[in-house]
């Protein structure tokens, strides 16, 4: 046994060494005026220094430094009392089973619970740190102020100035930095690392925040993740993901929804969102930076997302700067692709698609497709394909150049490069109920006022004849004047390899410009079929017209055979002349005798 008892007076000496020879071993005592009145030390490995201990009873391995108030110390295992005010009990009498405790700072844990096994295992350092707890255990306060109202929350960490401060059941937390959770009164299962992070929330669970400002002015909310510095800042919702300098930064989510379920990663992601927003994802720098109401929307790319106050819903944009205004209902991929749009029920997909357009119902497809489009159900696949297009409804085209400097078009189906286009000096003013089938057919080269409305092309630069056209088909694989199949809608006629601005003025529905052949061992008919009458002509392998027949109704009249013989059917036969007048047989009219001599009336 070691014992160093220092005594300003001898008073006392006597007894106090009495009471150490029974039990105690190894103490060091410095004891000034009044210290150990009235003592009873039945102790192991105590070191007591300063004044006024009270009364030690069955204390093993306690140390006290500056144990301020007068109460006993009671059955007290590993208890470490440092500085004035250290661990004082709140009852007038005894501090009694608070084991395994160490306070270092003034009034560091200094209201302790007067019952047995209650307030243990805790670390207080700092001024005021722990300084209500009761009944508490397991919590560590490192600080000034950390934990300082805390009475029954167990099981936190609170490192910094005012970390926890204010927290009073909750637990299990987790708060580094200064004002960390500082106004938290029953929060549970938070983390929040940084200064000032999560320093306003109140009642949140299960929340985890790093970086400085991180979810500071947030006050209610569960499951959110924000990680950076101001991420997350005055967000109320809950299931929330933000990573990312500023990301939901000032963003006010959430109040009216507390599901809101949104994730932002990326510096100033969602900066600037407010009520009501939900269901959102914005991914990369200043992505939905601007955007108002956020709703089941997903911005990926920097600065992509919306810019305007009002209500942004349902919209899908992947790349720099896409879909940048307030809209709904949107598809935006590509660089810029619908950076302007105002529209919604779009679909934009390549770089600038859809850019300047503020129409609905549109998709636009490929390098500047629909750029500055202005009209509604329209669909562009290719570059450059209604890129320009000023006014126009119901076109669809697949091909590049398509209508490019059109300026007003509706209704037309056209597929094919540079089809119903025309060059960077020309326009076409309209072109309206077309079908286009071919490269560069309805091409217009120089005329810088065309206007094509109602045409059927079809082939490689059919109708590429630089003129206003209406209501023409036009079938052939160049851009001849003559095509093979030419026609004119509005005078139902049709012409095979005719000049087009003839068929409309020939007599003629069908006009053929040159002969037409019969195949060998083929035959062409004239007539519905052979009960209704008609004119056949068949034709040998040689090529040489083997039979011509002639019927009216279900009877062949007349055939003339590869001989070259006349056949005439169904002529009466009658005696004379004096006999087919009798007969009524009229002047001209043919018959035969008994004999088969043909005959004519007169």
């Amino acid at each position: 046994m070691l014992i160093l008892v220092i005594f300003d007076t001898i008073i006392g000496l006597e007894n106090t060494l009495a009471h150490l020879n029974k039990t105690c071993s190894l103490y060091i005592l410095v004891v000034p005026i009044n210290g150990l009145k009235r003592q009873k030390l039945i102790n192991n490995s105590n070191l007591i220094i300063m004044k006024k201990i009270l009364l030690l009873t069955f204390c093993t391995m306690c140390i006290s430094i500056g144990f301020a108030q007068n109460h006993t110390i009671h059955n007290n295992t590993s208890t470490i009392l440092i500085t004035p005010g250290a661990i004082t009990s709140n009852h007038p009498s005894e501090l009694s089973g608070t084991n395994q405790n160490l306070s270092i700072g003034k009034d560091a844990l200094p209201n302790a619970p007067s019952a047995a096994g209650l307030s243990q295992g805790n670390l207080a350092v700092g001024e005021n740190a722990l300084f209500t707890n009761a009944s508490a255990s397991k919590n560590i306060a490192v600080g000034l102020n950390a934990l300082k109202l805390n009475n029954d929350g167990g099981n936190n960490l609170a490192i910094g100035v005012d970390a926890l401060s204010s927290n009073n059941t909750g637990t299990t937390n987790i708060a580094i930095g200064n004002n960390a959770l500082k106004t938290s009164n029953n929060a549970n299962q938070n983390i929040a690392i940084g200064m000032n992070s999560l320093q306003s929330a109140t009642t949140g669970y299960k929340n985890i925040s790093i970086g400085e400002n991180s979810g500071s002015a947030t006050l209610t909310g569960f499951s959110n993740i924000g990680i950076g510095v101001n991420s997350m800042k005055t967000i109320n919702g809950s299931n929330n993901i933000a990573l990312g300098e500023m990301s939901l930064g000032t963003a006010d989510v959430g109040i009216y929804n507390p599901k809101a379920r949104i994730v932002a990663i990326g510096n100033e992601t969602f900066s600037q969102t407010t009520n009501g927003s939900n269901s959102s994802v914005a991914i990369g720098h200043m992505a939905g930076r601007l955007q108002g109401y956020a709703i089941q929307d997903v911005y990926i790319g920097a600065y992509a997302g919306g810019t305007g106050t009002s209500v942004s819903s349902n919209n899908t944009a992947v790349g720099f700067e896409a879909l940048q205004k307030s809209t709904f209902n949107n598809i935006a991929v590509g660089y810029q692709a619908g950076k302007n749009a105002s529209g919604g029920q779009n679909t934009f997909i390549g770089i600038g698609s859809g850019q300047y357009s503020p129409s609905n119902f549109n998709t636009l497809v490929g390098y500047q497709s629909g750029l500055s489009l202005s009209g509604e159900y329209n669909a562009a696949f290719g570059y450059h394909s209604l890129r320009n297009l000023n006014s126009g409804v119901h076109n669809a085209s697949i091909g590049g150049f398509i209508l490019r400097n059109t300026t007003s078009a509706s209704r037309n189906s056209i597929v094919g490069s540079y089809a119903l286009a025309s060059n960077t000096s020309t326009n076409v003013t309209k072109a309206d109920s077309n079908v286009v089938l071919g490269y560069a057919s309805l091409y217009v080269d120089t005329n810088p006022s065309s206007s094509l409305l109602r045409n059927v092309a079809i082939g490689h630069e059919a109708g590429r004849w630089n003129t206003s056209l209406s209501d023409k088909l036009i079938i052939d694989n160049s851009k001849t004047t003559t095509p093979l199949v030419g026609g004119d809608f509005a005078a139902n006629k049709v012409g095979i390899n005719r000049l087009y601005t003839d068929v409309p003025t020939d007599p003629s529905t069908l006009q053929v410009g040159g002969g037409i052949g019969i195949p060998a061992n083929a035959q062409m008919s004239f007539g519905l079929d052979a009960d209704a009458g008609y004119a056949s002509i068949s034709n040998t392998s040689s090529g040489i017209i083997s039979n011509l027949v002639f019927k009216t109704g279900n009877q062949q009249r007349m055939e003339i055979n590869a001989g070259g013989l006349l056949k005439i059917s169904t002529v009466p036969i009658y005696a004379d002349n004096a006999a087919a007048i009798a007969g009524g047989l009229q002047v001209g009219h043919v018959y035969r005798t008994a004999t088969g001599v043909m005959m004519i009336r007169y």
